[in-house]
């Protein structure tokens, strides 16, 4: 399976430069949902600095927020899902659909061992999709930061899985740059693809 993404900032947690420094303040604060960040977010993608990315925000696209690693209830904090309403609250996108739940809660993978973080299969298969006749053919997944690409071939497999003729791209705000020692520029916004072996269940992620 390959599956295009954007990402609109680099993200640096090793960094000591002014941009890397930059990528963890505006990173913290997109992940806590934090209002202001969510929406100077949502106007600078509604402006020309994204235009590099604009097909993956495109006004047929419904965005549909990438569940977190806890069990999907009313009462857990969903940060993709904010900031799906805060993109459509500027006009990006056709709207939004929380079509995917967590039935079952994963390790985080920010704080699992190497070994021991959830692989695509387990995230596939931790995630339910509700799906209907009238969900869209189009869909772009969202989440605040890729790194592996682990969840969201997760999200968009069990998609698949249920609309194999659906049109699937991911934007996440961020991608990390660990393995630069510093990154030239926060806000950057490029695209690239997630390739997934499911012989090795294992996700190539090509800038």
């Amino acid at each position: 399976m390959r599956l295009n993404f954007a990402t609109f900032a680099d993200y640096s947690s090793r960094g000591q430069g002014p941009e890397s420094l930059k990528s963890r303040k505006l990173c913290d604060g997109i992940k806590a949902g934090n209002e202001r960040a969510l929406t100077s977010l949502a106007k600078a993608l509604s402006s020309e600095r994204a235009e590099p990315i604009r097909d993956f925000l495109a006004a047929d696209r419904t965005l549909v927020p990438i569940p977190g690693s806890g069990k999907t209830t009313p009462e857990n904090f969903w940060g993709p899902r904010l900031i799906c309403e805060a993109l459509a609250h500027e006009g990006i996108g056709a709207g939004v659909l929380p079509l995917l739940i967590r039935n079952t809660g994963v390790p985080k993978s920010a704080f699992a061992a190497a070994g021991e973080r959830p692989t695509p299969q387990r995230h596939f298969e931790s995630i339910k999709a509700e799906i209907d006749l009238t969900t869209p053919r189009r869909i772009t997944l969202v989440d605040d930061v890729v790194t592996k690409g682990s969840t969201a071939i997760g999200a968009a497999r069990r998609i698949r899985h249920e609309l194999p003729d659906c049109d699937i791209k991911l934007f996440a705000v961020f991608r990390t740059c660990n393995f630069a020692q510093d990154i030239e520029r926060c806000i950057n916004p490029r695209s690239g693809n997630l390739t997934y072996a499911d012989t090795s269940d294992a996700v190539r992620r090509i800038d």
